[in-house]
């Protein structure tokens, strides 16, 4: 997938991820449940933080080696609690070396979840998407930067004209070809093509005033 697609992708999942969880409240029961496990007030403000920060972006690495709503939650509960484990190794919430570590907690569990499931060998899949290294200049440094500008992305996604949105989401998160995208919408497929180059067009003229480039 090219950078852009991939980007637009992870972008739709933190967006479907931001409303759904107002929807039946799981958002916050699973935090109070995470801060039930948690002795001290030290360590539950930290984690509160860890969670509001870092669960949506979480849920779309996990969604996008699974394709599978149910295992990216499993993959993303059994990361907490691995979190809560190793709170200790975290000293600041905001940073890369703090998402860069959860990145790999999150990507390990997942890379073993689909293993088990697909019983491919865990360095067949871990070639495909990222290695352990964490230096700057490393794959899960880049994966890491790609999903601080979904969340922006995910936004200027929200600003779209209704049916550039649509097709956005059609395409990029459900991964419809463009014949299925025109079908769903009762459009052409030709109008479908048109209407996504120009989604992006804008999203990469908006990304660009705001002084983000992307690879």
């Amino acid at each position: 997938m090219a950078a852009f697609s991939m980007l637009l992708f992870f972008s739709c999942v933190i967006m479907k991820r931001t409303y759904e969880p107002k929807k039946n409240g799981r958002y916050q029961i699973m935090l109070m449940m995470y801060l039930s496990t948690i002795s001290t007030q030290e360590e539950k403000n930290k984690f509160e933080q860890l969670y509001h920060t870092y669960e949506r972006k979480m849920y779309a690495v996990a969604y996008k080696i699974l394709k599978n709503p149910e295992d990216a939650e499993d993959v993303v509960h059994d990361s907490f609690q691995a979190l809560i484990e190793n709170l200790d190794k975290i000293q600041e919430i905001h940073c890369h070396k703090t998402w860069n570590y959860i990145v790999t907690i999150v990507k390990n569990k997942a890379i073993t979840r689909y293993n088990k499931k697909k019983k491919y060998t865990t360095g067949e899949l871990e070639e495909e998407y990222f290695q352990e290294e964490s230096s700057e200049d490393s794959p899960v440094y880049e994966y890491v930067e790609k999903q601080e500008t979904a969340e922006i992305v995910a936004k200027l996604i929200l600003e779209l004209p209704e049916q550039y949105r649509y097709v956005i989401y059609l395409y990029y998160y459900n991964e419809l070809p463009f014949a299925e995208v025109a079908k769903t919408l009762e459009i052409t497929e030709s109008n479908a093509r048109q209407i996504a180059n120009r989604a992006r067009k804008l999203l990469e003229k908006r990304l660009r005033e705001r002084g983000i480039t992307h690879g």
